[in-house]
């Protein structure tokens, strides 16, 4: 298998988030640092994005449109990646 992965994100509550697997270029884990367990979570942040953590602001998913498709976006989490909010993004939808 070939493994795509980044270093792990330090986040402010000092829990680790690290993206990319061996099966999907979209995964997302999270270290509890209480627990020491790696979680998968429910994210669709791609391993072309960059994370970057924020002491008091969360976390933010950068996409610098580098991909194919060529379009950027900027996400931001406010629960350690559980969910995400769409910030910016350059793609107009055009059938509405």
């Amino acid at each position: 298998f070939k493994v795509n992965n980044k270093p792990p994100v330090r986040l402010a509550s000092g829990s680790l988030l690290m993206q990319g697997s061996a099966l999907s270029d979209k995964e997302l884990y999270h270290l509890d640092q209480t627990t020491g367990a790696w979680t998968k979570m429910p994210s669709d942040v791609y391993i072309s994005e960059q994370l970057v953590a924020l002491p008091t602001k969360g976390v933010f998913a950068i996409d610098d449109g580098s991909t194919p498709s060529g379009y950027a976006s900027i996400r931001h989490s406010m629960d350690e990646g559980r969910t995400w909010w769409l910030e910016y993004s350059n793609y107009v939808d055009l059938s509405k």
